[in-house]
């Protein structure tokens, strides 16, 4: 005689078990890079209009909720949930006391390469982008999206290697401009290269004034980080090198303001053209 182990230790040595498959573990930091909390109603209003399926999470001021009516309505009528918070909780979520009262999780939008933004240039009668060397503040960032938006850039272009990220911070400062506008990245100056498209350099000791012959209908315009400017090898590759002049007695403007005369003088050329 010997002792049976119980009856519900016994195994079938004829039937093959299969381990249960393990739910896969939430990825936390990859739901970060899909995602973007963003604040400031010119900012959230944007992406309401233009890519509303892209909002996941709302959180309204409780005190400001009847001043984003339409919003919550529309977010009630699609399922969409929302969170009525306090002030403190929205300086919280957002680590900004410049929330105005409303703040969106939303999915990022997607960006065109380099490569896809080329084919386009080709074919357009006038296009300016920026492309960005060593520009690292997200508040100027995001003040350079709001102009390039305002008049009429292609694009707006960043260093990899000090790209900013699109963050909320970005987006506030932007007012809305970070959905209306490409940003895309490049590692070297040469991928800049291209045909009919002159690359323009902005530098504080440029041959030529911004303001003394009209820009081309098709340019680059390097902008250099605020107070090194542009390292002397990259403004060296330029076709032209441009200075805004002024009284000189401060030693330069600020990168955005910089960006937003470039800009403007683009625009004025064109309306200048038949």
């Amino acid at each position: 005689m010997y002792d049976r182990p119980p009856r519900d230790s016994r195994i079938n040595p004829w039937q093959q078990t299969t381990p249960a498959a393990e739910a896969p573990a939430f990825d936390r930091r990859a739901q970060r890079q899909r995602e973007v909390r963003i604040f400031g109603v010119a900012a959230c209003a944007a992406v309401a209009d233009d890519r509303f399926e892209a909002i996941r999470k709302v959180y309204v001021n409780r005190a400001r909720a009847k001043s984003f009516g339409d919003l919550l309505a529309r977010l009630a009528a699609s399922r969409v949930g929302y969170n009525l918070i306090e002030d403190a909780d929205l300086e919280r979520l957002t680590a900004s006391q410049h929330h105005e009262g409303i703040a969106l999780d939303i999915q990022r939008k997607a960006q065109p390469s380099l490569a896809t933004l080329k084919v386009a240039w080709q074919s357009a009668p006038r296009a300016v982008a920026l492309a960005l060397v060593g520009v690292g503040n997200p508040h100027n960032v995001g003040a350079i999206l709001r102009s390039a938006v305002h008049f009429g850039a292609s694009a707006v272009l960043m260093q990899r290697a000090h790209a900013v990220n699109l963050s909320g911070a970005v987006y506030r400062v932007a007012e809305g401009a970070a959905e209306r506008i490409a940003v895309s990245t490049f590692d070297d100056i040469g991928e800049l290269r291209i045909a009919d498209m002159p690359l323009l350099a902005t530098t504080t000791s440029g041959e030529r004034s911004l303001f003394s012959d009209p820009l081309p209908p098709k340019a680059i315009v390097l902008i250099g980080a605020e107070g090194p400017g542009l390292p002397a090898d990259v403004a060296a590759l330029a076709q032209a090198r441009l200075t805004i002049p002024g009284t000189g007695r401060v030693d330069s403007l600020n990168v955005a303001q910089a960006a937003t005369l470039v800009l403007a003088e683009w625009w004025r050329s064109g309306s200048r053209r038949p």
